[in-house]
């Protein structure tokens, strides 16, 4: 990660300019603290360096360790960033909105790495076994190229909350078929298949059965390998 002063001298020089790299695809930045900015800042600052180079280069993929107060300062430009296709915040517990604000903003995204993903707050009025309803009603169709999510999961969290996350992105992203969770994989399936079988989720049982059998077309990856 380049320091603050780095980062300025690229700017001034124009280093990244529409001709100067053509195949630059992946962007990948490590965490850096400097002690003479808050955290937030310098992220805010490292964030907008390399939303920079988007209009510039046809960056494809995007790997940084961002936090959530600095995703939600940043979201509103990530627009500028359309052309992302794999996007890897390995740092964030994201929640669902966070997920479908994010799809939102990059039409092409196809894959998602994330810490385990949550619900979070419950929209106003709205119960929890009416989520499936609500995000249909609210959301459906987002994110026509959506097809996967890498999510790391907690032992010691709520898999039944990242699993009816996975579920209810499933039914806003009409070709998401395929949950990587770095977990036992036939545990997760199996907290899968029984959420289904719920009164929740049963009206949509043949819409959602397609993640069930995603994972056949897909090889589980390592976190960190992106699918070419």
């Amino acid at each position: 990660m380049p320091n603050p002063q780095i980062v300025k001298i690229i700017r001034e020089y124009k280093v990244f300019t529409p001709a100067s790299h053509p195949k630059l695809q992946h962007v990948s930045l490590g965490a850096m603290f400097d002690p003479e900015l808050s955290l937030f800042n310098t992220d805010v600052d490292y964030m907008q360096f390399v939303l920079s180079i988007g209009p510039n280069a046809p960056v494809r993929d995007i790997c940084y360790p961002l936090t959530n107060p600095v995703l939600q300062y940043m979201l509103p430009v990530f627009g500028e960033y359309a052309c992302i296709q794999v996007l890897m915040l390995e740092t964030l517990h994201l929640h669902l909105w966070d997920v479908i604000a994010l799809i939102k903003t990059l039409p092409l995204l196809s894959d998602l790495h994330t810490l385990y993903p949550a619900i979070g707050a419950l929209p106003y009025g709205v119960a929890e076994p009416e989520l499936p309803e609500y995000v249909i009603a609210n959301y459906a169709p987002t994110g026509k190229r959506f097809r996967c999510c890498h999510f790391s999961i907690d032992p010691t969290g709520d898999v039944n909350n990242s699993v009816r996350c996975v579920l209810l992105l499933a039914l806003v992203c009409p070709n998401f078929d395929y949950a990587a969770i770095y977990m036992c994989i036939q545990i997760f399936m199996i907290h899968m298949r029984a959420m289904i079988a719920t009164d929740e989720f049963r009206p949509y049982e043949s819409r959602l059965r397609r993640l069930l059998f995603g994972g056949a077309k897909n090889e589980i990856r390592n976190v960190g390998q992106l699918r070419r």
